[in-house]
């Protein structure tokens, strides 16, 4: 998840959508073209995909990470760096952490990340503080 309605601090933090092909870029365009209808101007950039790097350690899962409790959780279930960042559930977690989704995805989604009640709860009401 991303805000498109919000300019890039700069070049490394700009919102992508990386297309490997012309059907998908035609895709992400119409998306873009109908998104920008409803939003405004979308800075989202579409562009071709290419070699892809992971960015360092200390920014995987940013804003997971300021929730302790909830992160550690998660390494728990992941400690192995590699799994914790391809993780599903430890992505959707950081992205409703942040305010990022659709509150009723989020409130169906919350119970099947496998974590404790008590972390659901935190992670719940996180979310609702962007609402």
């Amino acid at each position: 998840m991303h805000r498109p309605t919000r300019r890039p601090y700069s070049e490394q933090y700009k919102s992508a959508i990386f297309v490997q092909n012309e059907q998908q870029s035609a895709i992400a365009e119409l998306s873009k073209i109908r998104a920008s209808k409803q939003l405004g101007t979308i800075y989202t950039e579409i562009l071709p995909a290419k070699t892809f790097y992971l960015a360092e350690d200390y920014h995987q899962k940013y804003m997971l990470r300021s929730h302790r409790g909830i992160e550690g959780e998660f390494k728990r279930m992941y400690p192995d760096l590699k799994d914790f960042v391809n993780s599903t559930a430890v992505t959707r977690a950081n992205a409703f952490v942040g305010g990022y989704g659709d509150p009723q995805f989020t409130k169906e989604t919350i119970g099947q990340l496998g974590i404790s009640e008590k972390s659901q709860n935190k992670l719940l009401n996180q979310s609702q503080r962007y609402w």
